[in-house]
């Protein structure tokens, strides 16, 4: 009887040892808004997302012209805020959105993860179609990165963020990145991770 007893309670505490350790995996997951703060000294804030189906800026003759992403996808906008709270000034590539401009592989670039797939913000080249304002004609397909189709054809999501790096403290950078992803996409089951920190959606 002891001996069950014994056994009992050895089960309970098990348990709680499990049942506390996926408490505390889950409570270094950030909600989309909140501000988490990594070993480097950096204060990160995924502050607000977005869904769009195009981009936009103007011809020489100011009438619209529109970007969309591959037919099936949409364009997913993520606003992130970055402060050096720390003494020093930080690295050349803290945070950066050029990885293909960088020769170093060690460069930190936020990663949109979703089904398995781990979609870098700086890595997503995709075939996106053009049209003009006078009519829904695709005119143009071309291949370029999300990003940097992003950041030179949209004028109505600024500032956009172009990474952080030899920043020195009290100095924050922020804007806008963005992400080629399904129509379908579930983000209560999507994550960002900035720097070795997570945000759910």
């Amino acid at each position: 009887m002891y001996k069950r007893i014994k056994l009992f309670f050895l089960c309970i505490v098990i348990s709680l040892i499990a049942l506390s350790g996926c408490i505390e995996e889950d409570s270094n997951i950030l909600s989309i808004g909140n501000t988490g703060f990594t070993g480097d000294s950096l204060e990160i804030t995924v502050a607000d997302y977005k869904l769009v189906d195009s981009f936009e800026t103007m011809n020489a003759f100011n009438k619209p012209i529109y970007y969309y992403p591959p037919e099936g996808a949409q364009f997913l906008l993520v606003y992130l805020e970055a402060t050096n709270v720390g003494t020093d000034k930080t690295p050349s590539d803290t945070i950066t959105l050029n990885k293909d401009l960088i020769s170093s592989s060690d460069v930190d670039t936020p990663i949109l993860s979703y089904s398995g797939n781990n979609l870098e913000a700086n890595d997503n080249i995709i075939l996106y179609r053009s049209s003009d304002s006078y009519s829904d004609k695709i005119y143009s397909v071309s291949s370029i990165n999300t990003h940097y189709l992003f950041a030179l054809f949209d004028k109505n999501h600024e500032p956009k963020f172009k990474g952080y790096g030899n920043v020195y403290p009290n100095i924050t950078k922020e804007g806008w990145i963005a992400f080629s992803v399904p129509n379908n996409i579930d983000l209560t089951e999507t994550h960002i991770k900035v720097h070795g920190l997570t945000w759910a959606f």
